[in-house]
């Protein structure tokens, strides 16, 4: 029997919310369309959907849609499995995406020039039903430049020491990147250390007691864009050379 949960005075179908994490069986159905034979009491009543700017380096975001499902299955709690496709056609959609198997998905420069398409499948206790989104628009190439993962810095906290640091992850044609190493206060005042702008940085007098970090800017044609890595711990003073 299939059920509906009440909210308020009106009775609606479930909104599934859950997205766990994949069962091993997730990848039995691989192909588009029709990748499952559905469970007839789990269905699909609203097709999933992908929100979100299909730009390269940006983030979007899958929607489970609207499910209903036998009562057995409606006491226990559903688990949701998210695949990623790039597609040409509503037909053609046989690339998943590796590694790509949660809600949430970060577009790729080998995205760009597709389509996108996610199909949700749910598992229950009773049986599983899946359903695909429809195709979102084409994948554009980045052109401003736009960060996708932090600078990261390495090396010891300690006066006379130095830090390094990367220039993280970023998208967009042509990119060039300057060096910049800033100091906090305990208080959170920051500023910048003049002359400090190579990857490298060698920690001062001044620097004891404060916390370091690099502040990265990519530039091209079409414009700029910092990001900033994770604060040191507070910087140490040198330890004396006992003779």
């Amino acid at each position: 029997m299939t059920i509906r949960r009440t909210v308020g005075a009106g009775s609606v179908l479930v909104a599934a919310m859950l997205a766990l994490a994949a069962p091993a069986q997730a990848d039995r159905c691989e192909q588009i369309p029709n990748p499952c034979q559905p469970n007839q009491a789990v269905q699909p009543v609203e097709p999933p959907t992908i929100t979100g700017e299909f730009i390269e380096g940006r983030w979007v975001n899958a929607h489970q849609g609207m499910w209903t499902f036998p009562k057995a299955a409606a006491d226990s709690a559903p688990e949701t499995h998210f695949t990623w496709y790039r597609c040409t056609s509503a037909t053609s959609c046989t690339a998943i995406i590796s590694g790509a198997g949660m809600s949430r998905y970060q577009l790729r420069t080998a995205d760009v020039g597709y389509r996108m398409r996610v199909r949700v499948t749910y598992y229950t206790t009773v049986g599983s039903g899946a359903a695909h989104s429809a195709l979102t628009e084409a994948v554009i190439a980045a052109t401003h430049p736009f960060n996708t993962a932090l600078p990261q810095l390495s090396g010891n906290a300690v006066q006379g020491q130095a830090l390094t640091t990367t220039v993280g992850g970023w998208v967009g044609p042509s990119l060039s990147f300057a060096y910049a190493w800033v100091r906090c206060a305990p208080g959170g005042v920051c500023t910048v250390i003049p002359g400090a702008s190579q990857p490298v940085y060698t920690m001062r007098a001044e620097d004891v007691g404060q916390r370091i970090h690099s502040r990265i800017t990519a530039t091209n044609a079409y414009g700029s864009a910092a990001a900033h890595s994770e604060a040191s711990l507070p910087v140490l003073p040198a330890t004396p050379v006992k003779i």
